[in-house]
């Protein structure tokens, strides 16, 4: 089997983390009690910067996907501080340029500059833009979807990144009953400064948004790539709602609804990865009528606290599987460790079963059988043995097909026990 990975990189926060402040923690009072256990920015980026670098990495991954909210405030220093950390960081190189994404994130925009009331500003994200572009040429696309290829032989994933952010500070957005006074307090606000106007207007009254004509490319891309592909889409916001509770006048994603059902109807497995949330659920989004509809939401944690690795796995003949999120998360001794392992069988796996997996399924004498014996029986039915890695390949295909369970599977093949699923 062959397996491809991409690193997935939630919120940076980097002023309030190198303050070793909680973003989550609004009592000033209490800080000092966290502070001492404010997890190290540092200790992940090292881990996350091995990952490329160490030569006993068993997998070099393929991209990096940043999920935005690098700012607090969305201040041209804040921007150039915190991209030059995350290149020193993570020992990023021009090289890399190619298959790094970044997005912005509601924390990412200049607010100062939304004033127009008849067009959406794009130039809000000029600052962060222009921070990323000293830098590399092409790794923050705002303005439009950016695609990119990455492809291991024939195995082929498709990234796309899309901004989420188009409405955020957009005054435009306000009801039109109480425009002039909400234009107003915002204003203020503005003019105040600081965190306490920040939070009305990032927090409170946000209008996080997709452009429509972004929506529409993202779908035209999507349907015209083979089925054999991956399709994965990085934003900031997250599609469904938080599990905490919220109770501003604006929150969540406001045509989040048009953008999933858009994403769903691709009826394929679609990744969709994002941040904002501080929290890592991994949620399922699927259309009862579209039976290969699979829309896979994975949400990163701060980074502060770790990031995920997804692994996708493709069949002896490069077609697609499944999905692994391995969760990199930093432990009280200060170590990053792999707390845990999720497997998303892709639903359109079916399609692509092989002719060895047929040949396994005819070759159980019994529902539970060691790997040699297993083995043995398999190879009576072939002109010519296959060796322990080949067959090891064939059972693990089997298993993301639904057909065997493996039993000690960390251990090398000849120790597996193999059971049947399905008959």
């Amino acid at each position: 089997m062959k397996t491809v990975s991409i690193l997935q990189l939630g919120d940076v926060h980097y002023e309030w983390t190198k303050q070793k402040r909680s973003i989550d923690q609004k009592d000033s009072g209490a800080r000092s009690l966290v502070a001492s256990q404010t997890p190290d920015l540092q200790q992940v980026a090292r881990a996350i910067s091995d990952k490329f670098d160490s030569p006993t990495s068993r997998l070099v991954p393929a991209a990096m996907l940043i999920c935005g909210d690098l700012a607090c405030r969305g201040n041209k220093r804040e921007y150039v501080e915190t991209v030059g950390f995350l290149v020193d960081a993570l020992n990023l190189s021009s090289k890399q340029a190619g298959t790094i994404h970044v997005v912005p994130g509601n924390h990412d925009v200049d607010r100062r500059s939304c004033t127009a009331k008849k067009r959406l500003n794009p130039k809000k994200f000029d600052p962060l833009r222009e921070a990323w572009t000293k830098k590399y040429e092409d790794v923050l696309a705002t303005n439009r979807v950016r695609g990119t290829a990455l492809r291991s032989g024939k195995c082929e994933l498709n990234l796309y990144s899309m901004n989420s952010c188009i409405g955020c500070g957009e005054w435009r957005m306000f009801p039109d009953a109480l425009r002039t006074e909400m234009e107003a307090v915002v204003q203020k606000c503005r003019d105040t400064g600081g965190n306490v106007g920040f939070e009305l207007e990032g927090e409170r009254l946000d209008t996080p948004m997709f452009d429509l004509e972004h929506i529409r490319k993202l779908r035209s891309d999507i349907d015209d790539t083979a089925l054999e592909s991956v399709p994965i889409v990085l934003a900031h916001h997250n599609l469904l709602p938080q599990e905490l509770m919220r109770v501003e006048i604006y929150t969540e994603l406001i045509n989040s609804g048009q953008f999933r059902t858009s994403l769903v109807r691709c009826n394929r497995p679609v990744i969709y990865c994002h941040g904002h949330i501080h929290t890592d659920p991994i949620e399922i989004i699927s259309d009862a009528r579209l039976e290969s509809s699979q829309l896979i939401c994975v949400s990163a944690p701060q980074l502060v606290e770790g990031f995920n690795e997804l692994q996708f796995h493709f069949s002896k003949d490069d077609h697609p599987l499944g999905l692994s999120v391995l969760l990199h998360r930093l432990e009280p001794n200060g170590l990053v460790t792999v707390t845990d392992e999720l497997r998303i069988a892709f639903t359109n796996r079916g399609m692509f079963v092989s002719e060895d997996t047929t040949r396994l399924r005819d070759s159980f004498e019994s529902d539970q059988s060691r790997f040699r014996k297993l083995k043995s029986e398999y190879d009576s039915k072939l002109a010519s043995p296959t060796t322990d890695v080949e067959f090891a390949d064939i059972l693990l295909e089997a298993e993301w097909h639904g057909l065997v369970d493996l039993e000690h599977k960390a251990s090398i093949p000849s120790n597996w026990i193999v059971r049947r699923k399905m008959r």
